[in-house]
C-alpha cells in the first residue's frame, strides 16, 4: 500500500513535467511549424507519458496520449504537414489529458472517444492536403506567438531531469521557520544586553551565533523558494487562448521565469499577474486593423520580466497598447462626483492613473463580459500590498501601459524601518518607505482643512499618526516624518523618532484583537521582549 502511495506521487510529479514540455512545445509548434526538434520534443513527453499512464493502469489516458502520438509521428516522419486543424485538435487533447492527469483516479469516467475521432480525422485529412502544393501568401494567423528568450533553448532539450530533491511539507518549513524566528529575536535581546553591560566576552559569543542564526534563516529561506515558472508556465497558453477569442494578434515575451520566490509569495501572486494579463488582452492590445490605422505593427507585444533586486523581486508586464487615458479617468471621477473639474484639474496625470486602485472603478461606456464593472486593479493593489508589496502603473496614450509590481523574497522576515509614536514601537516596512525628514511646526501649511508640507518640491499631505492612534505626542518642535507611498501618492507620516531599520521577524495577530481595525499587517517581538506593530501602509487610511 505504501508502495502504491509513492509510485502514485512520483507519476504525479513527473506527468506535471511532461505536461509542462508537451504545453510549451505545442506553442513553439503554433510559431515554428517546420521545428523538427519541437516536434522531437513533443512525441517524446507524449511517448513517456502514455508508457506511465498504461503501467499506472490509467488507459484513458494512456489511449489519448496513444492517438495524439500517432498524428506527431506522422508530421515527425514529413508523412504529413502541420495546418491550424491539427494544432487545435492536439491543444483540445492536451487539454483533456490535463484534466484526466489532474484526477487520474476519475480519468476512466471521462468520454475521450470524440477527440480520438477528431485526431484520426485530422491524420485523413492532412495527409491528403500535405499531397496538394501550397503556394505561400503574405499574412499571419490571429494567435499567440510565444517567446522565452532565456529558456527557449533549453525547454527544447529531454523533457525530464534527473535533480536530487527530497519532499518537505510546507508544515514542517513553517514549523522550522517560526523556530528561526525565536532565535533571531533571542539573539537580538542578547545583544541589546551586551553592549548595555559591555560584556565583550559574551559579544564576542554573540558573532558567533549571529552568524549561526544567519546561515540557518538563509538555508531555511532557501528551502522554501520556488521558481517564478511554477506560475508563468500557464501563461503562455493563457495569452494564446484570449487572444483567439478577441480576434487580435498578440507577440508574447517572457523573461525570468527561473527567479525564485518564497512559496507562499508565489502563491499569492499567481491571480494578480492573471488579472493583469486580461486587462492587456482586452483593453489594452488594438484589434490588428486598428493598429495598422495607427502605423503600428498588426501584432500587439505583451511582455513579462521578472528579475531580483536585493530581497526584492520585480516583476513587469507591459503591452504596446493604446495606454491609459488620463482625460478619461477625469471625466469618469467628475461624472461620478468623487471630484470636481478644477480639482482633478490640478491632478498630475500620474497620480489620475492611481484612480484605477479605486472599487469600483472603470472608464468601460456599458458593462460587458470583460469589462465595466470596475473590478481588477483593486484587487490587485490589495493582494500585492498585503504580501508588503507594492504596485506602480505607468503609462502613455498610443504607445501602452507598464505595470510593475514589487514583491518581498519572502513575507516570513523583512526590512523595516522602525519608529515611535509616543511611548509605543512600531515598524514600518522598507519597501513603503522613500525617504524621511525631519521638519519644523512653521514649515506645515493647510490646504482644503489638510495639513502639508514641501518636501524636495513636492507638496505632501501629513498623516500624524498620534492622532490616528489616539496616543500622546512629545510635543517638540521639531518633527520628524516619514515619507511613504500609500495608494499611488506620497502621504508623510508624522512620528516622534526614528529608531533605524532592522530585520524583523513576521508573527500574524490574532484576529480577535483586531477585528474592524485596519492599517496593521502584523506584529513583531523586539529586543526586549515588547511587541511591535507592523503598519500596513496601504490600508492605514
Amino acid at each position: 500500500m505504501d508502495d502504491m502511495v509513492e509510485y502514485k506521487e512520483m507519476y504525479a510529479v513527473e506527468s506535471a513535467e511532461h505536461l509542462r514540455t508537451m504545453n510549451d512545445a505545442l506553442l513553439s509548434l503554433e510559431k515554428d511549424q517546420q521545428n523538427g526538434e519541437t516536434i522531437n520534443v513533443l512525441f517524446r513527453a507524449a511517448h513517456t507519458l502514455k508508457g506511465m499512464s498504461a503501467t499506472m493502469g490509467y488507459t484513458n489516458i494512456a489511449e489519448l496520449t496513444h492517438k495524439m502520438e500517432n498524428l506527431m509521428d506522422r508530421i515527425r516522419k514529413n508523412e504529413m504537414k502541420v495546418n491550424p486543424e491539427a494544432i487545435d485538435v492536439l491543444f483540445e487533447s492536451f487539454d483533456m489529458l490535463e484534466k484526466m492527469v489532474e484526477a487520474p483516479e476519475d480519468s476512466a469516467q471521462c468520454d475521450i472517444s470524440p477527440l480520438v475521432q477528431k485526431l484520426e480525422n485530422a491524420i485523413k485529412r492532412i495527409s491528403e492536403i500535405s499531397k496538394v502544393e501550397v503556394i505561400p501568401k503574405e499574412g499571419q494567423p490571429a494567435v499567440s506567438v510565444i517567446k522565452d528568450k532565456k529558456e527557449e533553448k533549453e525547454r527544447n532539450r529531454d523533457a525530464v531531469k534527473s535533480v536530487q530533491t527530497v519532499r518537505v511539507g510546507i508544515e514542517r518549513l513553517d514549523s522550522l521557520m517560526n523556530l528561526v524566528g525565536e532565535l533571531v529575536i533571542n539573539k537580538i535581546r542578547l545583544m541589546q544586553l551586551a553592549s548595555e553591560n559591555n560584556f565583550h566576552i559574551l559579544e564576542e559569543t554573540l558573532e558567533s551565533l549571529d552568524r549561526l542564526t544567519n546561515d540557518i534563516r538563509e538555508e531555511v529561506m532557501a528551502s522554501r523558494m520556488v521558481p517564478l515558472e511554477q506560475i508563468f508556465n500557464r501563461f503562455p497558453r493563457m495569452v494564446r487562448d484570449l487572444a483567439r477569442k478577441e480576434d487580435k494578434e498578440i507577440e508574447f515575451i517572457m523573461t525570468g521565469s527561473d527567479i525564485e520566490l518564497d512559496r507562499a509569495v508565489l502563491d499569492d501572486v499567481g491571480d494578480p499577474l492573471v488579472h493583469i494579463l486580461r486587462n492587456c488582452i482586452y483593453h489594452g492590445i488594438e484589434p490588428p486593423e486598428i493598429r495598422k490605422q495607427q502605423g503600428k505593427n498588426s501584432m500587439g507585444t505583451i511582455t513579462l520580466t521578472a528579475r531580483r533586486e536585493k530581497s526584492y523581486v520585480i516583476i513587469e508586464i507591459e503591452d504596446d497598447g493604446k495606454g491609459m487615458d488620463p482625460e478619461k479617468f477625469r471625466e469618469v471621477m467628475v461624472k461620478k462626483g468623487t471630484m470636481t473639474k478644477e480639482e482633478v484639474a490640478e491632478l498630475s496625470d500620474t497620480k489620475v492613473l492611481n484612480f484605477s486602485y479605486l472599487p469600483g472603478f472603470s472608464t468601460a461606456e456599458k458593462v460587458t463580459e470583460v469589462s465595466g464593472r470596475g473590478v481588477g486593479m483593486d484587487v490587485v493593489k490589495t493582494k500585492i500590498e498585503s504580501m508588503g508589496g507594492t504596485v506602480k502603473i505607468e503609462s502613455m496614450v498610443g504607445k501602452g501601459t507598464k505595470i510593475t509590481l514589487k514583491l518581498p523574497l519572502t513575507v516570513a522576515i523583512i526590512q523595516s524601518q522602525m519608529v515611535k509614536v509616543g511611548k509605543d514601537i512600531y515598524a514600518i516596512p522598507i519597501s513603503n518607505v522613500i525617504r524621511d525628514v525631519a521638519i519644523r511646526k512653521d514649515q506645515i501649511k493647510t490646504i482644503r482643512s489638510e495639513e502639508v508640507v514641501m518636501v524636495r518640491g513636492e507638496v505632501v499631505p501629513l498623516v500624524r499618526l498620534h492622532k490616528l492612534f489616539g496616543l500622546d505626542s512629545n510635543g517638540s518642535n521639531e518633527l520628524i516624518v516619514v515619507v511613504v507611498e500609500m495608494n499611488g501618492i506620497n502621504v508623510g507620516l508624522v512620528v516622534d523618532g526614528l529608531i533605524g531599520k532592522q530585520e524583523i521577524i513576521i508573527k500574524n495577530l490574532d484576529n480577535r484583537f483586531l477585528k474592524g481595525l485596519k492599517g496593521f499587517a502584523g506584529a513583531t517581538i523586539m529586543g526586549d521582549g515588547n511587541v511591535a506593530l507592523i503598519l500596513d501602509v496601504g490600508t492605514l487610511l
